[in-house]
């Protein structure tokens, strides 16, 4: 009798014991998609941040063209001033 109630509850707690590793199991494969998910989109961030700051490069440079060509207009315009008022 006694025998048997030991080996009934150690069977008991085995099989809480598999359960709780299948849960377990389950748990790591959620871990592991949503870290795949976590690195898909730092790498999508990287991507946009890495086009982002290509586009204010170009705009950058864009402004440092306008300035330069304003630059050398505006010498001319004084010029055609000059030239008016003479």
């Amino acid at each position: 009798g006694a025998l048997l109630a030991r080996i009934r509850a150690l069977e008991a707690k085995n099989a809480r014991l598999e359960a709780e590793n299948t849960r377990m199991k389950l748990v790591e494969g959620k871990n592991a998609s949503l870290e795949a998910e976590v690195a898909s989109l730092r790498r999508e961030v990287n991507l946009r941040n890495g086009a982002a700051k290509v586009q204010l490069e170009a705009k950058h440079e864009a402004l440092k063209d306008a300035k330069e060509a304003y630059g050398e207009l505006v010498p001319t315009l004084e010029k055609l001033n000059s030239a008016e008022a003479e």
